[in-house]
């Protein structure tokens, strides 16, 4: 869990870097992240309104969409959280501002950490730009060797311009 004790934050701006564990945030059981987690956290403190901008550093393990093989890829992603006791601003806000309640006395990065960090993994996951996936006949993986398949069928609504061509 990721915690911050209210008292500890000073007015003004200060900053915490650390590294965390998966199993920390809630990531245990999500198979992409295994590595560590660096967190860079810049704290803003106004009154009662606290603001933290988050740059999240890791690698994660992906599959690729089109060949099917295991990768590895940097993850980056900043992100901004507002704890506040203000209601009014939570409710003109976005949905990344919480209230604080009077009697709370840490604030909990941990769960909005972790929905952030599940919702920015790459929809499309693709090991490289130049990856030339399966076969779509054999299923051999194109990336690592060349297949003797051949691509002779032929949608029947093109037939008569092949024979057009073949004509001249």
């Amino acid at each position: 869990m990721l915690k911050i004790k209210i008292a500890d934050i000073k007015q003004g701006s200060s900053a915490l870097e650390t590294t965390v564990k998966p199993s920390d945030i809630g990531l245990a059981s999500e198979q992409e992240f295994k590595d560590p987690i660096d967190l860079l956290v810049s704290i803003n403190r106004i009154s009662n309104t606290i603001t933290t901008d988050i740059q999240i550093q890791t690698r994660i393990d992906l599959v690729c969409d089109r060949c099917t093989e295991p990768f590895q890829t940097d993850f980056y992603h900043d992100v901004r959280f507002i704890y506040t006791r203000d209601i009014d601003m939570a409710q003109a806000e976005e949905d990344l501002v919480f209230v604080l309640d009077k009697h709370q006395n840490e604030i909990d990065l941990t769960e909005p950490l972790r929905q952030t960090m599940l919702l920015e993994i790459p929809f499309k996951r693709i090991c490289q730009p130049e990856c030339s996936g399966l076969c779509a006949r054999c299923g051999v993986n194109l990336n690592k060797t060349r297949c003797d398949c051949k691509d002779e069928e032929i949608d029947p609504r093109w037939e008569k311009l092949r024979e057009l061509l073949n004509n001249d």
